[in-house]
């Protein structure tokens, strides 16, 4: 009787650790964290110009590349990023989109 009772709490244990590893690959499919440390969705919303032009300081700074929009905050004054960048549509090489791929937190509307 008491095996039994062990091998039904092994089972139940094994069962909720597999949901629990799930929803941890789940949420790491799901969702990301960009350079500035914030989680962001994949499923990514969209933002107009005006939305856009209002990031647009050192302290909370975002760019449009490619009707794509990034959050560079943290990125601004520490790399090929100025503050003058921030808030506009700006034109960047390959090298600097890849770079910028975690920092994505939408689209154009």
């Amino acid at each position: 009787m008491k095996k039994q009772k062990t091998r039904k709490i092994r089972s139940i244990f094994l069962y909720l650790l597999a949901i629990a590893l799930a929803l941890i690959v789940y949420s790491f499919l799901v969702m990301k964290v960009n350079t500035t440390g914030k989680v962001i969705q994949e499923m990514q919303d969209s933002y107009s110009l005006s939305q856009v032009s209002s990031h647009n300081d050192a302290g909370d700074c975002w760019i449009i590349n490619n009707n794509n929009v990034y959050d560079i905050t943290g990125l601004v004054d520490n790399s090929n990023f100025k503050e003058s960048d921030c808030g506009k549509e700006t034109i960047f090489n390959d090298y600097f989109i890849q770079f910028l791929e975690n920092n994505k937190i939408g689209i154009l509307a």
